[in-house]
């Protein structure tokens, strides 16, 4: 405001007149000597007697002298106005910018175990994290993994008064399934006539295991084989899907059937060692004069006995497949005996 005087308490007051005039004097001083500084509205204008209707304390406006006063700003800030006038801020604070440092994780299989995240600012500001896919939920910088899967997390730092908003930073990591262990017992090789039997296999999940009989005389209802009654070889095959928590899993377990011939009725032979490798020992109370093994697929082979003397006889059987054989003697006295042996 400038020029006019402002219509005091008393406007016949000469050292009201004389204060007013030098207020006036130096605003107008300001605005023509100092750059982007313009002269508002001329509110003194506005009366300012004692009980008027615009001051009624001769300072203050009453709600007709805000009114007043609305209108003179009004007026002055006319298109001119703008046109030759340029807002600016009252100073200009260039902002620090920040970085956030985001360690790596390593992949891992999956447990309940909780990961803190350890992101730091160069500014020291606190960091802000986000899931952004996998399973897995925040609280603050806990990190709890809820299934296995790829995981990735975004740190942030949204600023302050002095520095800028962090660019954000992601980092990406695997949380593998558990692997699944069937533990599968070693199947003894059994006789053609052995009673249906169970499996006994377990698995570290506790998931339920499927079974079925890849080839050979056996079927399978749960864990329980149960035989043909035919000799040969038996392949089984254990397995489990998996699910969310543990990949899936499949063993295998192989065993023969053989072909019992006859009762072991040789309280009167000793053989030894069984199983064998090289050489097997027959000690008999009378002559045998005839000896064979027979296979699990029933086959029989006649075999040469070495007599070491009287009674006494060696069967080489280093030449002889490994396995599961039934040791078929006879005696001089047409006697008939059966031995169930291995070769190893």
């Amino acid at each position: 405001a400038k020029k006019d005087i402002l219509n005091a308490n008393d406007p016949n007051d000469p050292n009201e007149q004389r204060f007013r005039t030098e207020t006036i004097s130096g605003q107008n001083a300001v605005i023509t000597s100092v750059p982007n500084v313009f002269a508002g509205p001329e509110t003194d204008k506005i009366e300012g007697y004692k009980d008027s209707e615009m001051r009624a304390d001769g300072v203050h406006f009453t709600f007709a002298g805000q009114s007043k006063h609305a209108e003179l700003w009004n007026e002055k800030l006319d298109p001119i106005f703008w046109k030759n006038t340029t807002p600016y801020l009252p100073y200009s604070q260039i902002l620090k910018d920040q970085t956030i440092n985001f360690p790596a994780l390593s992949s891992k299989t999956f447990n309940k175990d909780v990961i803190t995240l350890s992101a730091t600012a160069t500014s020291n500001l606190p960091i802000t994290y986000k899931v952004i896919s996998g399973n897995a939920k925040l609280n603050l910088s806990l990190l709890t993994i809820e299934k296995p899967s790829k995981v990735t997390i975004e740190a942030s730092q949204i600023g302050s008064d002095v520095y800028s908003p962090s660019k954000n930073v992601s980092i990406s990591f695997e949380i593998f399934k558990i692997p699944q262990k069937i533990v599968f017992p070693k199947i003894t090789d059994k006789a053609h006539n052995t009673s249906a039997f169970d499996l006994g296999v377990t698995t570290n999940s506790n998931l339920p295991l499927s079974f079925k009989i890849i080839s050979g005389p056996a079927t399978i209802e749960g864990k329980n084989i149960k035989l043909t009654g035919q000799p040969g070889t038996v392949i089984v095959e254990a397995s489990q899907l998996g699910d969310d928590f543990y990949e899936a899993a499949v063993e295998r377990q192989e065993f023969q059937v053989y072909l019992l011939l006859g009762t072991e009725n040789i309280s009167n032979i000793v053989v030894y060692p069984n199983p064998a490798k090289t050489y097997l020992n027959i000690e008999s109370a009378d002559l045998i004069i005839v000896a064979e093994l027979v296979n699990t697929n029933g086959v029989s082979q006649k075999i040469d006995l070495q007599k070491t003397n009287y009674r006494k006889y060696i069967l080489d059987v280093s030449s002889i497949q490994p396995g599961f054989y039934v040791l078929r003697l006879q005696d001089k006295k047409n006697n008939y005996y059966h031995k169930s042996i291995i070769i190893e």
